[in-house]
């Protein structure tokens, strides 16, 4: 009888670690997901900027709004970085890395992430903004470069100081106009947005004539000049 008291307390102290075992599972599988669907709405927004401005959209936050948000669009970058950091640390002492893809794959995630999470305040936000409340505004910029030739993708561009990667080219600007464009120099972008970012519409230099300088932008991102010209109109 000893002996079968002794088992049947030895069955039972089993069972209960294997029921919280089990609940222990459920609540780390439950906290895990939850997690997971967090990461996927957090960075989601930083993908869908990228896939608007990839589909040739120019949208430009503002100088002051990339300012302001500096520090907290770091801390949206890092959050996400770290977290895939960790699991990936984790992931090291149950799978083995040997494999060059996957070795590549978790070493590179967290960069991703964190670029994302950044473009979560810094680009997604002013974005927003821009397409519920945006209306006719103009924004100054200054000039970083404006004499490359670029790439397929991106032909004759005019690069802006202090934006965002991605966020801080115009393309097909015409030569005539890049050449009124000096570095350090400001020039004035008119567009659809807000004081926190636009959609681009037309860019000229600061202080110079707007029937020289100014230029149209359609949706398609190319750059083309805007028709300045009165027909039938006399000469002044």
């Amino acid at each position: 009888m000893k002996c079968n008291a002794a088992d049947a307390d030895r069955y039972s102290k089993r069972a209960i670690i294997s029921m919280e075992s089990k609940e222990g599972g459920r609540v780390k599988r439950l906290v895990g997901k939850s997690v997971g669907i967090l990461l996927a709405v957090w960075l989601l927004p930083g993908m869908l900027v990228i896939f608007v401005r990839m589909s040739g959209f120019i949208f430009l936050p503002s100088v002051e709004w990339t300012s302001k948000a500096n520090h907290p669009s770091i801390v949206a970058g890092l959050l996400p970085a770290a977290y895939l950091s960790w699991r990936a640390w984790k992931a090291m002492d149950v799978t083995p890395i040997g494999d060059g893809k996957m070795a590549i794959a978790m070493l590179s995630a967290p960069f991703f992430a964190y670029f994302l999470g950044k473009n979560l305040v810094a680009v997604a936000l002013p974005m927003t903004f821009a397409i519920v409340a945006g209306h006719q505004v103009e924004l100054s910029f200054t000039v970083a470069n404006a004499d490359q030739w670029g790439d397929s993708k991106c032909r004759t561009p005019v690069e802006l100081e202090g934006l965002p990667f991605l966020f801080d080219t115009v393309c097909r600007v015409r030569d005539d106009v890049r050449m009124s464009l000096l570095p350090g120099r400001p020039t004035v972008v008119t567009g659809r947005g807000t004081s926190l970012g636009l959609f681009a519409g037309s860019l000229k230099a600061r202080g110079e004539s707007k029937k020289r300088n100014r230029i149209r932008i359609p949706p398609d991102a190319a750059l083309l000049p805007q028709n300045t010209s009165h027909p039938g109109r006399p000469p002044a």
